[in-house]
């Protein structure tokens, strides 16, 4: 049960960008070192083929902390940057069914506000590269679709919309 959700949620992310940027092409990953999800983007006039290696993450709350084998995880994609300069990022979708959600503090008042658009799952997603995965006061690194670092789809895209030019 929980493969199939999880599978949806790749799907839709793969729908999704496939739609809103033609020139990249989504394929779910085999999920070896956790890959969930991999595009390509490739050039007409030049050889060379860009491929973005993405992990799925999802969670009923706006938060996800991460278990010892995301850690694992996660300090294994660090070190494919570090020694090769593989670039890994955590697709992170809120599974909540409210048209708007609110990040409060302590006592109880509202710090942001999201409210989504009808029909559109785009809005619940959250892009994060391996190396601005915020982390804790003690160094543990956690997805917040809050968070600063946190692109929106249409921010990512234009990653990739710069290397083309």
């Amino acid at each position: 049960m929980a493969f199939a959700k999880r599978e949806a949620y790749e799907r839709e992310l793969v729908q999704i960008i496939s739609d809103k940027h033609k020139r990249l092409y989504g394929q779910r990953g085999t999920h070896t070192d956790g890959i969930d999800v991999l595009f390509f983007i490739g050039s007409a006039n030049e050889n060379w083929t860009y491929s973005i290696r993405c992990e799925v993450k999802t969670g009923i709350n706006t938060t996800r902390y991460f278990s010892k084998k995301l850690l694992v995880q996660y300090q294994n994609y660090m070190r494919l940057l570090r020694e090769y300069k593989v670039m890994t990022f955590y697709c992170f979708r809120t599974l909540t069914k409210k048209k708007t959600i609110e990040k409060k503090n302590r006592k109880g008042e509202v710090l942001k506000s999201i409210e989504f658009r009808d029909g559109r799952p785009e809005d619940k997603w959250r892009i994060f590269s391996v190396d601005y995965v915020p982390q804790n006061n003690k160094g543990t690194p956690y997805l917040d679709f809050y968070h600063e670092n946190g692109m929106t789809i249409e921010r990512f895209l234009k990653l990739f919309d710069r290397l083309m030019d």
